[in-house]
């Protein structure tokens, strides 16, 4: 079956394979006129492969591009299963006192890595925002925080300060010394190095809360380059594609409920 991830920049791809992803993609839907007629040909690619016409898909972009998504999957007839908000388990005990207040992306990125990875995990996802979760190893969540992304933290000073450059998006994601020698390089250095920064105050608060350093867990378009950043003194993993996991656990779930129900009928 298909999952699809929309976030607020880039729809992601996947096929829900045997045990693991197969055939991951992403399309950029912001600032891309061209996006529908792109997913609608992903999407005949994909149905022409033999991919069943089942979707599971989860959004924390709910504009223009939703509608686009869900049109383009209804012209090749996909059945839909929408997930909308984070759900109790026994097996990821969130932290939250209301549930619904927790981005389903943050949830289902918890899901995808706590079936994938053993122990106490700090899972940073870095994307359009950069968001980071502590969970212990019984699968108790102990909270998060929600921070903007290197480019977004340039986006709001150039609100406040027009004539500053704005940099090309690629290049934020390459390394950048702190001592730069020019003035777009120095945004770009000052915005990644919060980012530094805040992941290992991160890491510095986790140990003090568990008694006990967790595992470094990087997701999201811009975890190879923190994954650079940090690799020297925190040797963080690098985990893709989080979001498309979690929702592979869950399709893999109902499939095995509905063939407990086939078995019985």
């Amino acid at each position: 079956m298909l999952l699809l991830d929309l976030g607020n920049t880039r729809l992601k791809l996947a096929h829900a394979g045997a045990g693991d992803l197969d055939d991951v993609s992403a399309i950029a839907h912001l600032d891309n006129a061209a996006f529908h007629a792109q997913l609608l040909a992903e999407l005949r690619r994909r149905r022409e492969a033999g991919v069943v016409a089942e979707a599971w898909l989860s959004s924390v972009h709910h504009g223009p591009a939703m509608d686009e998504v869900l049109a383009a999957l209804s012209a090749h007839d996909f059945v839909t299963r929408r997930i909308e908000q984070a759900q109790p388990r026994d097996d990821l005990r969130l932290a939250y006192a209301d549930i619904s207040q927790l981005g389903v992306d943050r949830w289902l990125a918890m899901l995808g890595a706590r079936v994938r990875f053993d122990g106490d995990l700090l899972l940073v996802s870095a994307g359009t925002a950069l968001t980071i979760d502590l969970l212990d190893a019984s699968g108790q969540h102990h909270g998060g925080c929600i921070a903007p992304s290197p480019m977004r933290i340039i986006d709001g000073l150039r609100l406040a300060a027009p004539h500053l450059p704005r940099p090309e998006p690629g290049a934020i994601l390459q390394r950048h010394s702190l001592f730069a020698t020019s003035t777009v390089d120095g945004l770009m250095a000052g915005a990644q190095g919060a980012i530094v920064g805040l992941v290992r105050e991160a890491m510095d608060e986790a140990h003090d809360q568990l008694g006990r350093a967790p595992t470094l867990l990087l997701t999201g378009g811009g975890a190879p380059m923190l994954a650079k950043a940090l690799e020297s003194t925190l040797q963080p993993l690098t985990f893709r594609s989080a979001v498309l996991h979690g929702l592979a656990i869950l399709a893999s779930e109902d499939k095995r409920i509905d063939d407990r129900i086939g078995d019985a009928v």
